[in-house]
């Protein structure tokens, strides 16, 4: 059997930088592909097999090896390779730039090898994402990037770490219980890292077995520290009983099943965490992890471990573990790296083996909560001996087999698990273990300890407080953020899957030879208490009372902006266009969405009012701009926000801003004229603001809002009525659900 994180590579001659090698790889006895290795403009390897007959429109499969600590110098080609080839398939893998946790790049390394590829060979047709354990994640991740979305028509993955965020919770915690427990044996302790951050021990300090498999668990085993606390290079007959108590103890952290699990989880939090957090092109020293958080109303809330959690932790043990506190840029950063966002349209193969304690195979319940808009098949082996990605050939081979009869079969009925079974079966001298029963319980799980271990302390306000409504930096007035939030499911752990509609309505920089207002759009992802928005976009083109057809609309990437966000604060990072620079703003929450509370334990007391009209509204006549109504409610005052995001006349972008109190449908309307600018440097004095005119809201249906009807006071712009088009439904937030 094959166990991943590492499988053994083939041996597939020497790279050499900037050549070009070609050889011949032999399937059932006959040479039928040619074998390209080369590097590419980062010097990262790469190696392509392509069988004699292929032409361009013919398949191509994408292969993503696993987590490896040192760089890989000669990618291999996957365990299917030789199914591959003879199902015509050509084969390309890259050797990642990053070693270790390579998610940070390994996407543009793929991009890269498919611009070779199509270079040397031609325009491929169906591209296939083939990967194992890390390699999986980023096959997974692959099949959700625009760039090459919609060219990835499956994806075929063994053990996926679809919850890479959980993986490394996980490792951090058994790292902060191993110095714990370890503190007072002599000779026990790992070397200390420099400052800030001394409980990650400094690279230069570790000796790195080459492969993460079990080369580096006997390399753990001999590590002094690991045999003078642990004994685990002993049998336990062997061990002092202090020594397995211990060895107990960090099992039960870690989840580990046995002895030998365990030396992988310790790998992964000594030499692993090292090297996540050290190299300068992943963390570069910033620390995203944490088991101490800052809840409102509550104070600093911890982590527990303790013997509540596990019999086999000592009295005393939460006392005395280290408490660290998380770098809210770093987190998010390992986020949006590690997490899939549940975009992928590709069909999809998972399959996992039951026993895994690396990758739990109720990480599944996650992956299916991410497969909304994808056909998948997802299966559990059952094994008696746990182990990590521990499959037989012949399931490894009933995955590709599949995964390629479901390809053939244009609008095919989905695989079912019995598929893979049968698949498998060709194979008659292999185990064929694809289980019902463990599948099912799987999908059902609930959910990781590490994810449930911090719901209270931290992801919990995010299922109490609203992260949506109006932000604004005080320092600037006339310039704010309205968020939307689209498609939480209220209770689940927000880890990419949230969506939020995010409106900023701003000022042109000081450098601008047209000042005056200006407004940004853009749609981000919830990645706990941080909102990440890839491009912001600013849309010119229109002009107040014409008609705006798509073609006549100019679309332009304005930058990206990440919030990290507490219950009353927030702090802004953007990047924009060079006359708008780079920087921070620190956000306060001025008005919630809805009554700001999305779930609340014990009594309380809401405003009975209408919030259902709540989102964004456009004129079918136009192709951009619109109206955004956020309706809230505390329980000492009710109103509707409404912000016009449109143009003026002449065409410059603009926008009227106003505030209905309680449930007035009119809402006297405020134009900014000049003063205030994006790069701030100006107060409320200097702002010339004039009455615009009134907007009447009028009536209600399933849809929302029926009619929007304006009377504006200046005679350049034309008064109007409009059936409007509700693009946006906000998730509810209390008060009354329907119209009244």
């Amino acid at each position: 059997m094959c166990t991943y994180f590492h499988c053994p590579r083939h041996a597939l001659g020497v790279l050499l930088r900037l050549a070009v090698i070609v050889a011949a790889l032999s399937v059932s006895g006959s040479a039928v592909a040619a074998i390209t290795r080369g590097v590419d403009a980062n010097g990262t390897p790469w190696i392509i097999a392509v069988p004699d007959d292929w032409q361009a429109g013919d398949g191509l499969v994408l292969v993503q090896h696993g987590f490896v600590l040192d760089p890989v110098a000669e990618p291999d080609l996957g365990l299917s390779a030789a199914r591959m080839l003879e199902d015509g398939f050509a084969i390309a893998a890259s050797g990642y730039r990053q070693h270790g946790w390579a998610l940070f790049d390994a996407i543009d390394d793929n991009l890269l090898l498919l611009d070779t590829f199509r270079t040397l060979y031609g325009v491929p047709g169906p591209v296939v994402t083939h990967g194992a354990s890390m390699g999986g994640l980023i096959a997974l991740k692959l099949a959700e990037d625009v760039r090459v979305r919609d060219m990835i028509v499956g994806v075929v993955a063994l053990c996926p770490a679809v919850d890479g965020m959980s993986l490394w919770d996980r490792a951090f915690d058994l790292r902060m219980a191993y110095d714990t427990l370890c503190a007072g044996v002599a000779g026990g302790t790992f070397p200390e890292g420099s400052a800030p951050l001394p409980w990650v021990s400094n690279p230069d300090t570790l000796q790195i077995a080459r492969p993460f498999g079990f080369d580096l668990a006997q390399r753990m085993r001999e590590e002094g520290a690991i045999r003078a606390c642990l004994a685990l290079d002993r049998p336990p007959r062997g061990r002092t009983p202090e020594s397995q108590a211990r060895v107990q103890a960090l099992r039960a952290v870690a989840g580990s099943p046995n002895d030998e699990a365990l030396t992988l989880h310790l790998a992964l939090a000594y030499y692993g965490l090292s090297d996540l957090l050290r190299s300068p092109d992943k963390l570069d020293g910033a620390n995203p992890f944490y088991n101490r958080a800052q809840v409102r109303g509550l104070g600093l809330l911890d982590v527990m471990y303790g013997r509540n959690w596990s019999a086999d932790l000592p009295y005393g043990f939460d006392s005395r573990v280290r408490r660290v506190s998380r770098d809210e840029s770093a987190r998010t950063s390992l986020h949006r790296a590690t997490s899939l966002d549940g975009t992928a349209t590709a069909k999809i193969v998972s399959v996992h083996t039951s026993g895994d304690s690396l990758v739990p195979a109720r990480e599944l319940h996650a992956l299916r909560s991410r497969l909304e808009y994808a056909d998948h098949v997802i299966g559990v082996v059952s094994e008696a001996r746990p182990s990590h990605c521990g499959f037989s050939p012949g399931e490894i081979e009933a995955a590709w087999r599949t995964m390629r009869e479901w390809l053939r079969a244009e609008g095919g009925a989905t695989p079912q698990l019995s598929t893979l079974q049968a698949h498998c079966e060709r194979d008659a001298a292999s185990l064929c273990r694809f289980d019902p029963i463990a599948t099912a319980e799987a999908l059902d799980g609930a959910g990781d300890t590490a994810i449930l271990r911090r719901a209270f302390s931290d992801a919990f306000p995010s299922h109490v407080e609203s992260l949506g409504g109006l932000w604004w930096d005080p320092s600037r007035p006339a310039q704010g953020l309205i968020i939307e939030e689209l498609d939480d499911h209220v209770g689940d752990w927000h880890a990419g899957e949230q969506r939020v509609s995010v409106s900023w309505y701003t000022w042109a920089p000081r450098s601008d030879p047209q000042p005056g207002p200006r407004w940004l759009h853009g749609i981000g992802r919830v990645y706990e208490r941080s909102i990440v928005i890839d491009s912001m976009h600013a849309v010119h083109g229109g002009r107040f009372g014409v008609p705006l057809a798509a073609q006549d609309l100019q679309i332009t990437h304005w930058g990206e902006v990440t919030l990290h966000l507490g219950s009353e604060a927030a702090t802004l990072h953007y990047r924009g266009p060079s006359a708008y620079g780079e920087g921070t703003l620190a956000l306060q929450h001025l008005l919630p969405a809805g009554t700001g509370v999305v779930d609340r334990t014990g009594p309380v007391t809401l405003p009975r009012y209408d919030f259902s009209r709540r989102g964004t509204y456009i004129d079918p006549r136009q192709a951009a701009g619109g109206w955004l109504l956020n309706p809230f409610g505390t329980e000492n005052a009710t109103g509707t926000l409404v912000v016009w995001f449109t143009w003026t006349p002449n065409g410059q972008p603009t926008w009227l801003f106003g505030l209905a109190d309680g449930d007035s449908d009119e809402v006297a309307l405020t134009r900014p004229v000049s003063g205030g600018y994006f790069d701030g440097g100006y107060t409320a004095a200097d702002l010339e603001m004039r009455a615009w005119g009134t907007l009447r809201l009028e009536g209600c249906d399933a849809e929302g809002v029926e009619t929007i009807h304006w009377y504006p006071d200046d005679s350049s712009y034309a008064g109007g009525s409009v059936g409007p088009r509700r693009v946006t439904v906000p998730r509810y937030s209390g008060g009354v659900l329907d119209c009244e």
